[in-house]
């Protein structure tokens, strides 16, 4: 089988499509995942907007790392960011939100200073 060769899009316009593929994925998961969200028995804590944070983060980059890996080039450096973003999204999902933290807007003083 021959894949046809779609026309190449100038850098600006894949920063574009791949901004558009984070924000999709990212609203789209979370506003989907709300409702199980809200059910949740620790709903409104610090670990809870933590999760729910990070969720979005891993969503968004699902989203641009499944738009990549669907392509037909070759190209290294795309497979490489797809591992990348792999890794960052397992390690947010066990990350542990301490006592010190307080939630909406999740706070959790210095040094992290957010």
């Amino acid at each position: 089988l021959s894949r046809t060769r779609l026309p190449r899009c100038s850098l600006a316009e894949e920063r574009l499509e791949s901004g558009k593929a984070a924000v999709l994925a990212g609203l789209g998961g979370s506003l989907l995942s709300a409702p199980a969200a809200l059910l949740a028995s620790n709903a409104f804590s610090a670990q809870w907007e933590f999760s729910v944070d990070a969720l979005a983060v891993q969503l968004a980059l699902f989203g641009v790392v499944y738009r990549y890996c669907v392509r037909s080039d070759s190209n290294p450096q795309l497979k490489q960011g797809a591992v990348g973003a792999f890794a960052v999204t397992r390690t947010l999902s066990s990350v542990k939100v301490g006592e010190q933290c307080t939630a909406i807007p999740l706070s959790c003083g210095p040094p992290l200073g957010y």
